[in-house]
This record gives structure tokens, C-alpha cells and sequence, in this order.
């Protein structure tokens, strides 16, 4: 490692550390000694002056901090881990200790998917500042954060920007040819490539991950597969199949008690009532995931009450009753204001608030050739067709027809899974609004059929009237 650093090849000496932490931890079963550690701070670039004078203290402070971190974080005390990773990076970064400090915002992430997160959040903060001072080059450091920053960036900046990260942690990992790299690599990749039209690239990364998971059963990475995979199902239609997949998560939540794992497991409870139209049922079951998502990562504040609120607005809209007002905020992607405003205007149509939903529809019309296709983009889809048809809105049937042709194979779920039906019946009721009425027929006869073969009978009501009214 000396020898590596005095020739100006800093990666080289920091891999060269890593393969020496594995060899002594499989081989021994213990940490790095004195001097290893002393000559991969030289790698990073640790002051040593300055951990001299202050840093010994302190990061034995962070090392205790860390450790009670991963207890609670086994317990399912995810906010009380979250705090204490952050102090244990607070505590390396005041030691000049690059390596802790890392370690300690990718404890504070966790691994598989945080949600709730935005760009203010403290960890956010953290994941880029340690990108920022891990030395540049293909470490495992670097592979690993890269990866992490890609999923939890993921709710609120570009899939295109988050991807360029997940990619560029691939390709390190692949380098390095570390098996568990690859893995978390790869989780990113898919995870933040949400985009409907891409599901065949997306199958088969997820195939490539899940025979990483075969081949070593031990490790967490199937966990990660599983709701990915739910999820990949759901587009092509595979509702059962999908339900298989959180039904074995859920198993495996409930043998070690992982609270991360039971979250996306417990949408199995809500899918089935929503395909069959049971909305008394799926609120329900969304107050039931809300409430085992609290202690880990939801809060009162974020997705888990807008979650409650979508399932709520989705079966008001089938007892047209009053829509709930649309809460003004600030929306921090193009993408997420699309959704927001296509949910006010699907509600206001429902509710014979024509004027108002005009308006929004005047904006999406503009907005929606130029967002990314994200997770949300069908759903989104789904109700611009719903209030266009409902308002005659001609421009926005004529957008939403463009963008969903190319998907009418497809079936739109929300990423809380909840069944909104087939593409094809909502690009017939655009074309329906735009005069296409042959086009309109046959696709809506498409949904139809999609929808008995799911055996979801509140959106083959809907596919029959839709036909009905185009006779």
C-alpha cells in the first residue's frame, strides 16, 4: 500500500487494503491492526496530525456509535440506527477519518430501498459529501456509494441522472469482480431505470441479480429482487405471479422479524383488494402498512399518508363522491408535479369541477411530452385519459394517446401497487375523445379482455360501460 501511494496510485493501494480487511476477517476473523489502518489513511489521505491531537477519541466514539447503530437496525429501530450512524459520521468527518466517515453514511441509507428521503434530508447530505472526498477511482468504497446515492436519490431527481450513477458503481464493481458489489450494483441499476418501455432490458437485469441470489443463499440480495420483480410482473400482467413473489418476502420477513423486508411485503394486502375493486377493503390494508412502516421508514409526513390518501381517492372516485382538494406545494421534479396535477384532475373531473380540471389539463398537455418515464408515468397517464374523456379535453387525450400506444400491452400499477388496469383501456378512452373511434373500440375491448383475465371486475365494469357509451 506505501509502495502504491508513493507511486501516485492511490485506488490501486486502497483495493490492495480491502483484499488484505477480507483475507484477515475470513482467514483470522479479525479487523485490521495499527498499521494497516495507518497506511490506508495515508491512502485516503487522512491527516494524521490532526487525528493525532483530536481523532483517537473521537473515533472510538464513532466506532460504538456504528456498532449500536447495526444493533437497532436488527432490532427494526431504523430511526434510532439512522440517528446514530449520522453522529458516528459527524464524529469521523470532525476526526479527518475518510473511510469511517463513508461507512457511516452508507450505514445511515441502509441498503435495499429508503424512502421518504428528499434533497434536505441529513443522509442525503452525507452519501454526497462522502462521493465528494472518497478519492476518485475504482474502490469498493467508491462502488458502493455510488450505488446507494443512485437508489436514494431516486424519489426526486432524474431516473437519467440516478442511472449514470447506478451504471458507473456497475462497471467498477464488475472490475473488481466482488460478487457482493455486483449485487448492490446491479439493485441500483434496476432500481432506478423505472421507465414502463424499458421492461425488457429490466427483466433481464433482474434475472442476472436473482441468479447472484441462487447462487449465494445467504446473502440479502433476494430480498431486493423480490419486490423489484412483483413489480416487473405487474406491467406484463402477472398479478398472481406477482402476489407469489411478496408472499415469499413476507415469509422471510416473518422468519427473522426484518421490518425493511415486511414493508414492501405487506403491499400484498392491499394488490387483491384493489384489483377487485374492494376499497373499503384496501384502505384498510394501506392503514395496516402505514402503521408497520412508521417505526421504520415512513413517517406521518411522507409517502405512507399519500399512499392512504390514493387508495382513498381511488375508491371515492367510484362512489363519485366529492374529490378531496388538491394540498399546494411544491413539486421538486417535473415528473412528480405531473403526478400530483393529473391526480387533482382526475378528482376535479370526478367531481364536476370542469373548470378546474380544464385548467390542469391545459398544463399537462404542455408538461407531458417533456417529463421521463417514471415509475409513476403510467398511473399518471391513466388519469389524464380518465379526466380528458370526462372533460372532452381534445389536446391532452391527443398527448396521452401519443405516449400510451406504445405501452397498451401493458398493465399500470402505481409502485404502492395499486391496480389501476389495463393501458390499453385508457388509451381507447383517449381515442374515443379524439374521434378514433374504430381505434377506440378495439382497444378498449383489449382491456376488457386484461381485465377478466385478472379477474378484477370494478375495471371490467368500467371497460363494458366505456364500450357501451362508444355504441
Amino acid at each position: 500500500m506505501r509502495t502504491l501511494v508513493a507511486a501516485g496510485r492511490r485506488p490501486d493501494a486502497s483495493r490492495a487494503y480491502d483484499r488484505a480487511r477480507r483475507t484477515l476477517a475470513l482467514e483470522l476473523g479479525v479487523p485490521p491492526g495499527t498499521e494497516l489502518e495507518a497506511a490506508h489513511d495515508a491512502a485516503l489521505g487522512v491527516n494524521q496530525a490532526f487525528r493525532g491531537a483530536y481523532g483517537d477519541e473521537r473515533i472510538a466514539h464513532a466506532d460504538r456509535l456504528s456498532a449500536e447503530a447495526s444493533l437497532a437496525c436488527a432490532r427494526g429501530e431504523v430511526g434510532t440506527a439512522t440517528a446514530s450512524y449520522v453522529q458516528a459520521a459527524e464524529l469521523a468527518r470532525e476526526a479527518g477519518d475518510v473511510r469511517r466517515f463513508a461507512e457511516a453514511a452508507l450505514g445511515a441509507v441502509g441498503d435495499g430501498v429508503r424512502v421518504g428521503l428528499d434533497a434536505t434530508d441529513k443522509v442525503i447530505g452525507l452519501l454526497r459529501e462522502a462521493v465528494s472526498r472518497v478519492p476518485a477511482g475504482p474502490t469498493p468504497l467508491r462502488a458502493r456509494l455510488l450505488a446507494r446515492l443512485a437508489v436514494a436519490e431516486s424519489q426526486f431527481t432524474s431516473p437519467r441522472e440516478c442511472a449514470a450513477l447506478a451504471r458507473t458503481s456497475l462497471a467498477i464493481a464488475t472490475a473488481i469482480d466482488d460478487t457482493s458489489l455486483v449485487a448492490t450494483a446491479l439493485h441500483a441499476v434496476i432500481y432506478s431505470m423505472p421507465d414502463p418501455l424499458a421492461h425488457a432490458e429490466r427483466s433481464a437485469l433482474i434475472d442476472q441479480l436473482t441468479e447472484l441470489a441462487d447462487a449465494h443463499p445467504d446473502e440479502r440480495w433476494i430480498r431486493w429482487v423480490l419486490p423489484l420483480d412483483a413489480r416487473q410482473r405487474l406491467l406484463i400482467g402477472d398479478v398472481h405471479g406477482a402476489l407469489a413473489r411478496l408472499g415469499r418476502l413476507a415469509e422471510m420477513a416473518r422468519s427473522d422479524g426484518d421490518v425493511v423486508s415486511a414493508h414492501p411485503a405487506n403491499y400484498r394486502l392491499v394488490l387483491p383488494a384493489t384489483v377487485a375493486g374492494n376499497w373499503d377493503e384496501a384502505r384498510a390494508a394501506a392503514a395496516a402498512v402505514r402503521a408497520s412502516s412508521n417505526a421504520a421508514f415512513f413517517d406521518e409526513a411522507t409517502g405512507a399518508v399519500a399512499y392512504g390518501a390514493m387508495v382513498k381517492m381511488f375508491g371515492m372516485l367510484e362512489r363519485t363522491a366529492p374529490p378531496p382538494p388538491r394540498t399546494a406545494m411544491e413539486w421538486p421534479t417535473p415528473e412528480m408535479d405531473a403526478t400530483a396535477s393529473a391526480f387533482a384532475a382526475v378528482s376535479w373531473a370526478h367531481g364536476g369541477q370542469l373548470d378546474e380540471a380544464n385548467a390542469a389539463l391545459d398544463r399537462l398537455a404542455m408538461l407531458l411530452p417533456t417529463i421521463t418515464r417514471d415509475a409513476y408515468w403510467l398511473a399518471t397517464l391513466s388519469m389524464v385519459a380518465e379526466a380528458s374523456h370526462r372533460c372532452t379535453h381534445c389536446s391532452s387525450a391527443e398527448v396521452a394517446y401519443t405516449l400510451l400506444e406504445p405501452a397498451v400491452e401493458l398493465t399500470i400499477t402505481d409502485p404502492g401497487l395499486i391496480y389501476r388496469g389495463a393501458a390499453a383501456h385508457f388509451a381507447g378512452l383517449t381515442a374515443a375523445t379524439i374521434g378514433r373511434k374504430r381505434n377506440a373500440t378495439q382497444l378498449v375491448l383489449e382491456g376488457l379482455r386484461t381485465h377478466e383475465r385478472h379477474r378484477s371486475p370494478w375495471m371490467a365494469a368500467r371497460s363494458r360501460a366505456a364500450i357501451e357509451r362508444g355504441k
